[in-house]
């Protein structure tokens, strides 16, 4: 569709004119990326993705500043998210649409999936048939049919990728368990993210610190 949910806050460009246009950035949103992303795309103007714009980035270390690195951009997700809401559904962003409905789509599955966690645990510990609520074998079929898609898709990136380094293909196996990893964090951070976007006091500068990036 022509749109992205945020630039890599590590490598950017941004035209200077453009910036002081829309009045730069904001400095009370948690992830400054993904506002000046949507800042820029209501205001109509495009923002392309290079493929050969390449850098490296340190990523955290420790499951404590993952945890710490992903809820904080899901909370910064959530701000942006509601931030726009009154101008995403004027005619002249209708390009945004698919974008912001598929955030409100996820939530709503993330909403869903500890629903049936918890109705599972329920079944497992109890004399209680979650088959009355829910129909379980649809799930099934469903999960069969997202691990094959992931799988050719890795397939798929790890041929690109290997451009730029070698002997990538060997993750093509350990990267099966990618999707149920990334979705279980995903779910837990969203869950708790969104509240504190909804409650967090907008009139503060937003202030964050770094995770380990193991230097």
């Amino acid at each position: 569709m022509g749109t992205i949910f945020t630039v890599s806050g590590v490598c950017c460009l941004f035209r200077a004119d453009l910036m002081r246009q829309v009045d730069g950035w904001s400095t009370n949103m948690i992830t400054e990326d993904i506002d000046i992303s949507w800042k820029l795309q209501t205001a109509s103007y495009d923002i392309y993705y290079e493929s050969r714009a390449l850098c490296w980035v340190l990523m955290p270390e420790t499951l404590r500043g993952l945890w710490k690195q992903r809820l904080r951009w899901t909370q910064g997700g959530a701000e942006v998210i509601m931030k726009y809401f009154p101008v995403v559904w004027r005619m002249r962003n209708r390009r945004l649409w698919p974008m912001y409905v598929e955030y409100f789509v996820t939530a709503i599955w993330a909403i869903f999936l500890v629903i049936t966690t918890f109705l599972s645990i329920l079944t497992f510990f109890m004399d209680v048939h979650i088959s009355q609520w829910i129909n379980v074998s649809i799930f099934k079929s469903s999960i069969t049919i997202l691990f094959s898609t992931f799988f050719l898709q890795c397939l798929f990136s790890l041929y690109i990728d290997s451009r730029y380094e070698k002997g990538l293909i060997r993750y093509v196996f350990p990267c099966i368990w990618y999707p149920w990893a990334y979705w279980l964090l995903n779910t837990t951070t969203l869950l708790i993210g969104i509240p504190k976007a909804l409650f967090r006091n907008k009139s503060k500068h937003a202030v964050w610190i770094s995770p380990d990036r193991g230097v």
